[in-house]
């Protein structure tokens, strides 16, 4: 049983069927759980060890000079942790908060790097080899376990080797290889509840591994998901409104006619339905569980598409790497404005009405190309080098109108049209010295050609009367960012590193505020991180990670309200500090016991603040999505009733 400090708890009943049948009966919940860290893997000395792929290589987690947490797709399975929401608490230093207004946005930061919400991410995705999402707008995936081996969470800036927006760190999903080992079929079906709720949800999940030769296999798997809702809308009258129905699925093939070379190709889809926000709500009237959203706001849908052909090959010693990726997100989400600013103030002047919906719709169409060789010149020097190209194209538009009480739309619609377009072009390189056996220093550097277009069309409403065509701007950057990493291995399982990684987001555009006075469109802004960190395993018993850590965030682009109109926009006005620590250690005493637990301590804060008439942001204040203290712990217990019968 998996022990945690949440307010709401899942009880599932998984039947699981493979080549038995096995029975598992366990608790999870809706935020903060636990779940246990990737599964290990046994090597031919008996060692146990967990395999990454953190650092685009293949490495034993222990390994990694780097703060890494992996969690197993059968570990979050097994505890209903299926969204990003449910899981991240599994990971110190990873936040996941639900944009204001309802809709199903939601904002990640990692170690505090965040500038809050409407923002550009400070956390990149990566789904196996893809890039995913888009680099000028917030967009946050959930992909559903059963299509995954892991989840890979990075701590700390990544742009060395990941490029824009994963300045706060990383995650990548990793979806599982087709196998020729054998034929093999997975089933899953569950129900659960939640606390506060009176409805029943459901999981069923399923995967065949079909080999169609000895050298060529492909993969297939499927589910559909219904998360309950445990949220009471006190302004419409309705309860439990945050029901969740996702669904899709994963296919895949694999050829490797030789150990030498192989090429994988994959297709993945999720259709997501949200028939209300899961937000609580604070104020006036309002007890937990509740929230006051005006009637016909809160819903959202979005679908997830990734494909991908991924080429290995070994040509003469060099291993070649080329990734060719197409990704698509489209995302539809209706947003209460009544309270955002400055839509609150102006909902009855504009509208005549004392609500405020706002309608977004946006997609991102992603095409990216990576091709990455490693080789080694000599017995100490190990190379990684490659080549990215990545273009987007990110259509947005949103609809703020005006509504009455029964829900009724009345007056003008303001519409914005934003198409965001985003090219990159980067060469990197990530050289290993290795001086000894135990003592080795890697290198790396990346430097990136940026080039971005901001266009947009306002129209509607007592403001905007006629269509207002805004000018197209065009930025281009170039990006330098680095990392040095020494490590020394006081033996096979026990290591001791130090870290100074670099990474940085595009700029934002301001192009909706036709106020003079407004920068057209802010800078990237930076930054730099400074790590010492231990990890190790004793005895193939106790496993532990803990890393002290400082980062420096220059040009931070923070939002202000102009004084003149009073929309938002985004300025490079602010400079930022994230330090603490993080300690997490995993003990498995035997008899199917597994203690696992972490502690975080993270002050992240503005260095340098903006205050003005229409702007409070001190010199001190806390960062958004951050908690000074956090700390998790849980108790898994396996028994074993027979070969085939077991409960967890």
């Amino acid at each position: 049983m998996s022990l945690a400090s949440s307010r709401n708890r899942r009880w599932a009943l998984l039947p699981l069927l493979s080549s038995g049948a096995l029975l598992t009966a366990c608790p999870a919940v809706a935020f903060a759980q636990s779940a246990p860290a990737a599964e290990a893997q046994t090597d031919g000395q008996g060692q146990s060890e967990i395999v990454v792929t953190a650092q685009k290589r293949e490495q034993r987690l222990i390994d990694v000079p780097a703060a890494v947490t992996a969690l197993t797709a059968s570990s979050l399975t097994t505890s209903n942790q299926s969204r990003l929401r449910d899981f991240f608490g599994s990971v110190p230093g990873f936040q996941v908060a639900p944009s204001p207004g309802g809709g199903g946005q939601q904002t990640l930061a990692i170690r505090g790097v965040s500038s809050g919400a409407f923002a550009n991410p400070t956390v990149g995705i990566m789904i196996d080899e893809v890039p995913f999402g888009a680099s000028t707008y917030d967009f946050s995936p959930d992909v559903d376990p059963s299509d995954l081996q892991r989840i890979e969470v990075l701590r700390g800036p990544q742009g060395t080797l990941y490029g824009a927006n994963s300045m706060g760190g990383l995650v990548k999903f990793v979806t599982v290889d087709p196998s020729t080992a054998g034929f093999s079929g997975r089933a899953e079906a569950g129900i659960n509840t939640i606390t506060h709720g009176d409805g029943v949800g459901y999981a069923f999940r399923g995967g065949l591994n079909l080999p169609l030769s000895d050298n060529l296999a492909v993969r297939v798997s499927g589910f559909t998901r219904k998360d309950p809702g445990y949220i009471d809308n006190i302004t419409t009258g309705q309860s439990d409104v945050n029901d969740v129905t996702t669904s899709g699925g994963l296919a895949s093939a694999l050829w490797k006619p030789s150990e030498s070379f192989s090429i994988k190709l994959s297709a993945l889809y999720q259709h997501v339905i949200a028939d209300g926000s899961g937000e609580e709500v604070r104020g006036p009237g309002l007890s937990d569980y509740q929230q006051n959203y005006i009637l016909n706001t809160g819903q959202s849908e979005s679908t997830t598409q990734s494909y991908s052909a991924v080429i290995n090959a070994e040509l003469g010693g060099i291993d070649i790497t080329s990734a060719t990726a197409y990704s698509h997100f489209e995302k539809t989400a209706v947003q209460d404005y009544t309270n955002i600013a400055p839509w609150g103030g102006l909902a009855q002047s504009l509208f005549g009405a004392p609500g405020a919906p706002s309608r977004f719709d946006a997609e991102v169409k992603r095409v990216t190309q990576e091709v990455r060789a490693s080789f080694a010149t000599g017995e100490i020097l190990d190379w990684l080098v490659g080549g990215f190209f990545s273009d987007e194209d990110t259509p947005i538009r949103q609809r703020i109108s005006g509504q009455d009480a029964s829900g009724t739309l009345v007056g003008d619609t303001i519409t914005f049209d934003i198409p965001f377009k985003y090219r990159e072009f980067a060469v990197f390189a990530d050289p290993t010295l290795n001086l000894s056996d135990r003592f080795s220093i890697q290198f790396g550097a990346r430097h990136s050609w940026t080039r971005s277009i901001f266009d947009e069309v306002v129209e509607g409403g007592a403001l905007f009367p006629t269509p207002l065509v805004l000018p197209a701007i065009t930025k281009k950057d170039r990006i330098f960012t680095y990392l040095v990493t020494p490590q020394f291995k006081v033996n096979r399982d026990l290591m001791i590193y130090g870290r100074v990684a670099t990474g940085y987001r595009p700029g934002r555009s301001n192009s909706f505020n036709s106020d003079p006075t407004v920068p057209r469109a802010a800078e990237a802004d930076t930054t730099t991180n400074y790590e010492l960190g231990i990890k190790g395993e004793v005895a193939d018993m106790l496993t532990f990670d803990a890393s002290f850590f400082h980062i420096d965030w220059k040009k931070l682009q923070i939002t202000l309200i102009s004084a003149s109109n009073g929309l938002a926009y985004t300025s490079n006005a602010a400079r930022a500090k994230s330090q603490g620590a993080e300690v997490s250690a995993t003990l498995r005493p035997g008899a199917g016991m597994t203690l696992s637990g972490w502690v975080s301590y993270n002050d992240a804060k503005l260095t340098e603040g903006v205050v003005n008439s229409a702007t409070f942001a001190p010199t001190g204040a806390q960062l958004p999505f951050n908690a000074k203290f956090t700390a998790n712990l849980s108790a898994d217990k396996n028994f074993e009733i027979s070969d085939d019968l077991s409960i967890t």
